[in-house]
């Protein structure tokens, strides 16, 4: 049977008022309301005290029966009354039960649960919202949601700052989390979960680890039903690509340009990336009619004599990352060396076919080491779990020319012979 509790007994006065004047969307304005109802309210009475014990929660697991919330073990030890209100129903709240703290005494930490008929029909958590913890970076920006000041469900105005992170600690600058935080919940910039808050000692807070605290619930028997989502909101840590290129001012080679890469989050926004290329446009204008003994004396010949380039190169590189959704735009710069061989045609032969065909003959250049450089920008969008579009545009600049050195190939043909550099195409990722 669901038990009642008027919402003047279970939140403050300031948080009422702000519902009164604009409804409940004046107490939750900069929170994401995916996020909300994995935040509780909590308020625990000790006996023969009349004040309570103002804290949070964050919702670990729900099955038929009861619903799990993970708290600081300070905000319910030796309390005898639990009062649990979510933000879906905040007119409403449920009674709870201690069932699970650590034997050691030492981790702040505790597990209440509630009658899942006693929450209404409302609450519907959205459970995929599980952060890497240890994804965490000094500076990384993370948003504090409890009762500070027993205002509820709200975050800072502008993000608090990572100080510190370990397996079983973070370390954050705040002067939002207050009296009526602990047992909250520590967000990311991508609005997953990352921590549960324990401490405050302003300007800074802390908080466990969401890892940890899942580690010790399933040590516990809790059944846990917070999980990653299937595709990472802050895309993926790393990734394996295969691109195919097209060159804008020619044709490719009978084998086309492609490239390869191994890219890495460093931190956000920037990544680095190592790989693997190949540049081979062909038809290159500009190649000159041959001279002397060797010249065909066909003019059908003299039009028909492409050029092509192939170069292999090995590069590295770093971009700078925007990610929005599914989608991550990168801008990258790459660096690296390879080797450069040109292809002409020294006459060729004609066959009689129905269609007169000209097969060239191609004579190969000398293969000479040249350093590349580029700049790019690509853009990433996750179909599925793993499965990543890809889709880039990128500038290469070359400091060798393949042809140098031949001797029916004047000065004036370097001058003309339009070797493309800039580069379009698409290709496949793989998100590890």
């Amino acid at each position: 049977m669901r038990r009642w509790l008027p919402l003047a007994m279970l939140l403050p006065v300031s948080l009422t008022a702000q519902e009164r004047e604009g409804g409940a969307a004046a107490s939750v304005g900069n929170v994401p309301v995916e996020v909300l109802n994995l935040v509780v309210a909590i308020r625990s009475y000790q006996p023969g005290r009349m004040l309570p014990q103002i804290g949070a929660g964050i919702v670990l697991g729900l099955d038929d029966r009861s619903v799990y919330i993970a708290t600081a073990r300070h905000v319910v030890e030796g309390a005898d009354r639990i009062w649990v209100a979510s933000a879906s129903a905040r007119g409403d709240s449920a009674s709870a039960r201690v069932v699970a703290t650590p034997e050691e005494g030492t981790l702040d930490l505790a597990v209440i649960a509630l009658d899942r008929s006693d929450f209404p029909a409302e609450f519907q958590p959205v459970l995929d919202r599980l952060g890497e913890p240890g994804r965490l970076s000094t500076g990384d920006p993370v948003n504090p949601v409890g009762c500070p000041d027993e205002v509820c469900w709200s975050a800072p105005a502008l993000p608090d700052r990572v100080l510190a992170s370990s397996s079983i600690d973070v370390l954050f600058q705040s002067d939002f989390v207050k009296r009526g935080s602990s047992g909250g919940a520590l967000f990311d910039r991508w609005w997953e979960l990352v921590g549960l808050v324990t401490t405050s000692d302003p300007p800074r807070a802390g908080a466990i680890p969401i890892d940890y605290v899942v580690q010790r619930a399933e040590a516990w028997g809790i059944p846990v039903s917070i999980r990653r989502p299937s595709i990472p909101r802050a895309g993926y840590r790393t990734s394996f690509g295969a691109a195919i290129l097209f060159p804008t001012t020619s044709s490719s080679d009978r084998f086309p340009s492609s490239r390869f890469d191994l890219t890495y989050m460093l931190r956000y926004p920037l990544s680095i990336h190592a790989g693997y290329m190949r540049l081979a446009p062909g038809q290159l204008t500009g190649c000159p009619l041959k001279t002397g003994p060797n010249a065909p004396t066909d003019t059908l010949l003299l039009v028909r004599e492409p050029c092509e380039m192939v170069m292999n190169s090995v590069v590295i590189g770093v971009g700078v990352n925007l990610v929005v959704k599914r989608l991550t735009l990168r801008l990258l710069g790459d660096a690296g060396f390879g080797l450069i061989q040109g292809r002409y045609d020294r006459a060729g032969v004609f066959f009689e076919t129905p269609e007169l065909e000209y097969v060239p003959n191609f004579k190969s250049t000398e293969q000479r080491t040249t350093f590349v450089g580029g700049v790019g920008l690509v853009a990433d969008f996750t179909v599925l779990p793993r499965i990543i579009l890809n889709a880039r545009g990128s500038y290469w600049a070359y400091d060798s020319d393949p042809f140098v050195g031949e001797d029916l190939f004047p000065d004036v043909f370097r001058k003309t012979l339009d070797v493309p550099h800039l580069f379009f195409g698409f290709g496949l990722k793989l998100g590890l």
